[in-house]
């Protein structure tokens, strides 16, 4: 992700951690010990998946294709209120399985419970996690205290031991509140945690705050939980209320307005697009090309497999069905700039840019191959394209196991 295409290369590990990355004719004049030839094969570095909800993976195919963006998350509600603490942790334990046997090495899994991931027994082998507790609150309830501090707790467990990260994900502009928000900011754990938030993901998020009006409107209406921000795009009010925190990790941007963009780089904003569950529910088209004409540092989600269609491959959680949607289309995206969003830039979302996204002498070794056919030339479009099984999955330098 940092230089050209490195021809018959090698990858040099001591313990977990990358030593030299080279042509093999070169690392073969310095370095000696056991030597695995991997034949003809690509070495990448390990994907990240810089937003997923594993708590909702056996949902996949349940719901269908919805009217409208409300309907679906009023289906979601129904659906949610149907399932027992057992489905959820079924559904989670499924879903990190799933992921860890497509390349992802690292996930920003957004726990919607903080019962759902118990930071004292993490998985034993599998993708690194980087959990980001779930907050909601409408306006007239009470704030659960109860919840705030598990989510507390779980977070400043995580952080205790070495290694491990965690943040927040307060969910949204219209399910959470100025209460919330001063509750967050007064806390001595959440205000010093990484946030991801999901922001102006549909037109009608858009239309409720811009013009008062479409079905979110109307279904708040009448259950009498407007938000109270303001009038103005999502972008822009979370900006003039102070909650554009420089670093933070927006999920969606997919309806902006004149200014927004700036408004994302101005906070040194992290995006993550995630193309399936776009294209699920059909949203405008992704504003691309305006944020990076604004420099914004955009990376790669799977979102959940409850917003995933039929025919995009609706059971599984690889992050490359999600970059081979992005380079199919009209607005197709280039295939090195596709891969970046998979690797690097995911790392330089969740703050690990030092650690992993890449191949070099001191990263983490975290590294995935695939079997490769054809020329240099016809590389990425191979990468980009590739849906069967992985040869290798290497986490910290230790193999996964991919049964």
């Amino acid at each position: 992700m940092t230089g050209p295409t490195i021809l018959n290369g090698a990858l040099v590990l001591q313990g977990s951690t990358i030593v030299a990355v080279n042509e093999w004719k070169e690392v073969s004049k310095k370095y000696s010990g056991n030597v695995i030839d991997l034949g003809e094969q690509v070495i990448l570095p390990g994907l990240i998946n810089s937003h997923c909800h594993l708590d909702y993976t056996l949902m996949s195919g349940i719901l269908g294709r919805p009217d409208s963006f409300t309907s679906w998350i009023q289906s979601m509600i129904k659906l949610k209120q149907s399932w027992s603490e057992k489905d959820f942790q079924k559904s989670w334990n499924i879903g990190f399985q799933n992921i860890s046997k497509t390349g992802t090495t690292w996930v920003a899994d957004t726990i919607s419970h903080p019962t759902r991931f118990d930071p004292n027994n993490p998985p034993s082998e599998g993708s690194n996690l980087f959990p980001f507790y779930e907050l909601i609150h409408l306006e007239g309830s009470p704030l659960d205290s109860s919840i705030l501090a598990q989510t507390a707790e779980s977070i400043d467990l995580l952080l205790y031991n070495e290694g491990q990260r965690a943040g927040i994900s307060p969910h949204a502009p219209y399910t959470t509140t100025p209460r919330l928000w001063e509750s967050i900011s007064n806390h001595p754990i959440f205000a010093n945690s990484p946030i991801s938030m999901h922001l102006s993901e549909s037109i009608e998020e858009f239309e409720l705050f811009t013009t008062g009006s479409g079905n979110m409107y109307d279904m708040f209406k009448a259950i009498h939980h407007l938000p109270q921000w303001g009038k103005g795009s999502p972008v822009q009010l979370m900006e003039e209320i102070g909650i554009l925190e420089k670093g933070m990790i927006v999920v969606h941007a997919n309806c902006l307005k004149e200014g927004d963009a700036a408004h994302l780089a101005s906070n040194k904003i992290h995006v993550v697009h995630c193309p399936r569950s776009h294209a699920y529910f059909q949203h405008p088209s992704f504003p691309m090309a305006e944020l990076q004409a604004h420099n914004i540092n955009i990376a790669l989600g799977t979102d959940s497999l409850a917003s995933v269609a039929k025919d995009h491959f609706p059971d599984s959680l690889s992050l490359f069905h999600e970059m081979r949607l992005l380079s199919e289309g009209q607005n197709a995206v280039q295939p090195e700039t596709i891969l970046e969003m998979a690797t690097l830039n995911g790392a330089k979302a969740l703050g690990l840019q030092e650690e992993v996204g890449s191949l070099e002498p001191g990263k983490s070794a975290d590294w995935i191959s695939l079997p490769w056919k054809g020329k240099k030339e016809t590389l990425m479009d191979q990468v980009i394209g590739f849906t069967d099984h992985l040869n290798n999955i290497y986490i910290k330098g230790k193999r996964i196991s991919l049964k």
